[in-house]
């Protein structure tokens, strides 16, 4: 559970970089269609995560957005990477619910 904890700060972090990715992928969340509150309704996107020895995010999965572009700029963002600690001798793929809403585009 704990590393479960620490994957998703690193994957909020890497959508908070400001890069070419995260900028592109946060404006995608920001001209979605408005709620009733006149902003975006919140997104969870469900993402598979397989971490490898070497600590480098291997391999996620997601369902479509919907738009090819923000599904690229997402899985840019969330692989490659390196987390700041080797996943435990844990079961893989690794679950997670990433929740963004309009005041919380950058916060899964």
């Amino acid at each position: 559970m704990a590393y479960a904890q620490l994957v998703g700060y690193q994957f909020e972090t890497w959508l908070q970089a400001d890069d070419d990715y995260s900028n592109a992928f946060r404006q995608y969340l920001q001209d979605r269609t408005p709620n009733t509150s006149g902003g975006p309704p919140p997104l969870v996107i469900r993402v598979s995560a397989w971490i490898g020895a070497d600590d480098r995010v291997k391999q996620v999965e997601f369902d479509s957005l919907g738009d090819a572009t923000a599904d690229a700029n997402l899985h840019r963002i969330l692989t490659g990477h390196l987390m700041t600690q080797p996943p435990p001798d844990m079961r893989q793929p690794l679950r997670l619910s990433l929740h963004l809403a309009k005041d919380a585009e950058k916060t899964p």
